[in-house]
């Protein structure tokens, strides 16, 4: 899985994009998913970000607005990234192999 940050749709061949040459990441999309309609779940990229790498919207994961220290926000301390849900180690349920 590959997830970009402030990634416009000019960038990628898939989309349409001329400017950039990106035959792998191509396709690496024709075989398998991507997007033609999605949509962000807020408009700052903190909480865009935390959400999708959480899998869960900003009111469950804790993260309301930019991570800046100014603003005190951060995800709560028991919410979990993609990657930690992933490990199988961390989820008995999963198997591995």
């Amino acid at each position: 899985m590959y997830v970009t940050d402030d990634q416009g749709l000019e960038t990628l061949g898939i989309y349409g994009g001329k400017d950039v040459p990106t035959p792998h990441l191509d396709s690496f999309a024709k075989q398998g998913v991507y997007f033609t309609h999605a949509f962000a779940s807020a408009s700052s990229c903190a909480v865009s970000r935390a959400n999708i790498l959480s899998g869960q919207h900003g009111h469950v994961n804790g993260m309301y607005g930019h991570a800046h220290g100014k603003h005190h926000f951060s995800s709560f301390d028991n919410t979990l990234s993609l990657p930690n849900r992933f490990d199988a180690r961390r989820l008995p349920h999963c198997t591995s192999g």
